[in-house]
């Protein structure tokens, strides 16, 4: 076996998960099953491996029912974002550092950007605010960026891995600039960056699912499946991926074009990176400013109003009664009093 570190990285914290928390029958014959869990979980992930497992036991995770997602045929298109299972914790694993949350080409990257906005526009409420036109055409740039390039610092090996693709891109010997990946690096990578992160920044709620996409595969999924990750592990953090994480990695995830090569052939690649997962997690967020509903501040005022006037009514209709009481008692001590003040000159005619 030769996997990568991140791989097997997943298989060596099951393997410690199970050893420390399981019935070590159960260990034995899930080794058997699966080879990789002792091969890996005693390799040079073994120490990484095994600080994930105590960063899970400090938080509470249900480390007896750990499972590789292999394990539990977990597959997907694009690749799922679960790793491991913790019990009912759908597990993305990562490597201590910078990590990235998605890298894809051209046409994966344009499928997750469509499947948030699919979904956002389910809701009539962000229809308006989503800017669909100008979306809409940066998804179609990225979709259709060049998948079969040649760095030109690449080129010999190309021509050896893949002679027969390469000499298509070249022209009397020389690479065609429709194939160089430099001449499309500086006509385009800073333009198509620039317009995906002016967007982001002025359009949170797309923002905030796209990176929940990137995180957790929930729209291209569905928020229950088994490929859809719900939890994130390090050799040093273990935490929910909530709305609190996602409003954080939005904080600090950074987002650039990169060279993707193999056997010579270059596309570029579009990647959501953050420095480090458990960083992240760290992260003070500001306090978020209370909206101001004016139909709840109008309906406020307007009910206070009617409370003043009706208090004022009463108030005056209560002075009223007094008044009129205080007469129909006191009447007749009234026109006494008030008699008694008239003087009454009698003049004689002359």
């Amino acid at each position: 076996m030769s996997e990568g570190k991140g791989v097997q990285l997943e298989w060596a914290i099951v393997y410690w998960a199970l050893k420390n928390a399981a019935d070590p029958q159960v260990l034995q014959q899930r080794v058997q099953d699966f080879p990789a869990l002792e091969e890996y979980g005693n390799g040079v992930m073994r120490d990484a491996a095994i600080a994930a497992v105590a960063a899970a036991t400090k938080a509470g995770a249900p480390l007896a029912l750990a499972f590789h997602s292999d394990e539990k045929a977990i597959k997907g298109n694009p690749e799922p974002k679960t790793d491991i299972l913790l019990g009912d914790h759908r597990v993305s694993v990562k490597m201590e550092g910078a990590i990235q949350l998605s890298s894809g080409e051209g046409r994966s990257t344009a499928a997750m950007f469509r499947n948030v906005m699919t979904n956002l526009l389910e809701d009539p409420s962000f229809e308006e605010d989503l800017a669909q036109d100008i979306l809409e055409g940066i998804v179609e740039r990225i979709e259709t960026t060049p998948t079969k390039m040649i760095d030109p610092k690449n080129l010999a090996k190309a021509m050896v891995r893949k002679k027969n693709q390469a000499l298509k891109m070249l022209s009397a010997g020389q690479l065609l600039d429709d194939y160089n990946w430099k001449v499309w690096e500086a006509n385009n990578k800073k333009q198509i960056t620039d317009e995906i992160i002016s967007y982001l920044d002025n359009n949170y709620e797309f923002k905030y699912r796209l990176i929940e996409e990137a995180l957790t595969g929930k729209s291209a999924f569905g928020p229950d499946d088994l490929a859809t990750a719900d939890y994130i592990l390090t050799p040093s953090y273990y935490g929910p991926i909530d709305a609190k994480y996602i409003k954080k990695t939005m904080e600090v995830v950074k987002i650039q074009v990169r060279a993707k090569s193999r056997s010579g052939i270059t596309s570029a690649a579009f990647r959501f990176d953050v420095a480090s997962a458990s960083k992240t997690a760290a992260v003070e967020l500001e306090p978020e400013e209370e909206t101001v509903d004016e139909g709840k501040w109008e309906g406020l005022l307007s009910g206070t109003k009617e409370k003043i006037h009706t208090t004022v009514m009463r108030w005056l209709q209560n002075f009223k009664n007094t008044v009129i009481e205080f007469f129909e008692r006191n009447i007749k001590r009234v026109i006494k009093a008030v008699t008694n003040q008239l003087t009454v000159d009698i003049v004689p005619e002359e």
